[in-house]
């Protein structure tokens, strides 16, 4: 009995340290929240999407972390944080993102880019232009009969109602 004790004790307080957490909110630089942001910690999978209020949450354990708040059409900003026996609080304030891009020149009569691909694919793999189309089959598993037909335009279904 004593065993099952000490064990519930060590598993309570082994949780206790670790329920430490990067807690805040998200907001743009005119002050707007920005919902849905996405913080997360750089160099590991672990992070958190923000709410609709634009409030997030992130379970840690002590140690320090370089924490990235980000969303569409925003720049990214990063904080170092560490993390003692008490959860810390960050608030990230993100500027809009903006490009610049040179002119855009649109030409009439050029070729499809995909045309250059294909190109590329059947000098690697000549035999796959020589062959003919391969067919597929197929089972179907429905409670009525199907009769199939090949006509020019492609493959014809008919189906019937199979009376049990």
């Amino acid at each position: 009995m004593a065993k099952i004790i000490l064990f519930f004790f060590l598993l309570i307080s082994s949780l206790h340290s670790s329920a430490q957490k990067i807690y805040g909110t998200v907001y743009n630089d005119k002050g707007d929240l920005m919902p849905y942001a996405s913080v997360t910690i750089k160099g590991t999978s672990t992070g958190a999407s923000a709410n609709n209020k634009a409030k997030f949450s992130i379970a840690v354990t002590p140690g320090t972390y370089i924490v990235v708040g980000q969303h569409v059409g925003y720049t990214k900003q990063e904080k170092t944080v560490t993390i003692t026996n008490t959860d810390e609080e960050v608030t990230f304030i993100i500027a809009e993102q903006k490009l610049q891009m040179d002119a855009v020149i649109v030409k009439s009569g050029a070729e499809d880019p995909a045309y250059a691909i294909i190109r590329q694919a059947s000098i690697r793999y000549p035999a796959a232009g020589n062959r003919p189309s391969m067919g597929f089959t197929s089972m179907v598993f429905a409670p009525m009969r199907l009769a199939m037909k090949r006509s020019r335009s492609g493959l014809m279904v008919r189906s019937s109602v199979e009376t049990a």
